[in-house]
This record gives C-alpha cells, sequence and structure tokens, in this order.
C-alpha cells in the first residue's frame, strides 16, 4: 500500500509539473505573438542544469527559466543545487492556477526586466 501511495504522490507531482509548464508555453505564446520575445525553446541539455525553457529577445538577449508547480518545489530547487543559482540568472516561475495567460504573460515580462535591471546594476 505505501508503495502505491508513493506511487500516486510521483504521478501527481509529474501531472502538476506538466500542467504548469503548459501554462507557460501558453503564456510564451502569447508573449511571441505580441513580439515581447523573439522565440522560446525547450531543451533537455538545459533541462538537466534545471532550465526549462530558454527564451530569447533580440539577437543576443537569451533567459533562463524555470518552471515549478510551487514556492516549494522552488526552495528546494535552490537548496539541492546551491551553486546553480547562485549566480541568480535563473527565472523561476510558479503558474497560478487560475491566472490567466495574460498576467502569467505579464509576469513572465517583469522577472525578466527584474533580471535585465540586476545585469544592467552589476555591468555599470
Amino acid at each position: 500500500m505505501s508503495r502505491n501511495l508513493s506511487s500516486s504522490f510521483w504521478q501527481i507531482k509529474r501531472i502538476r509539473g506538466q500542467s504548469s509548464e503548459e501554462r507557460v508555453d501558453n503564456a510564451l505564446q502569447f508573449l511571441l505573438e505580441q513580439g515581447e520575445i523573439s522565440s522560446f525553446q525547450r531543451s533537455g541539455e538545459l533541462d538537466g542544469k534545471g532550465i526549462d525553457r530558454l527564451v530569447s529577445r533580440g539577437e543576443t538577449k537569451n533567459y533562463k527559466l524555470s518552471v515549478k508547480s510551487s514556492e516549494g518545489g522552488v526552495r528546494h530547487e535552490r537548496e539541492d543545487h546551491p551553486r546553480r543559482y547562485k549566480q541568480e540568472d535563473i527565472i523561476f516561475i510558479v503558474p497560478g492556477r487560475s491566472e490567466s495567460r495574460e498576467d502569467l504573460a505579464n509576469r513572465i515580462m517583469s522577472g525578466i526586466c527584474g533580471l535585465e535591471e540586476r545585469m544592467h546594476e552589476h555591468h555599470f
């Protein structure tokens, strides 16, 4: 019985993760249609480094997104891989269950703009 509970837990976690990624993809598609970003992609190579999507703005600006289904997932990721997130160049996104595509897109853009500001401050 314990094995079944554990299996069910991981299946629910996987489904929640896929749902979160689908909502982020929909928001990124909206940003692409609006001309806010030039592309986004999923990469198996990057996924092993905690990056779920690579978002491009223009020819030279790329942003790493890590999609989580809960704030707890963000905390665990930061605790489990502190070196990976030391530079703070990864944008964590936790889509709200009832958050609209446009609201999520705005939050993603806020994360990108916030990262751009931090990068600008450190370079000057």
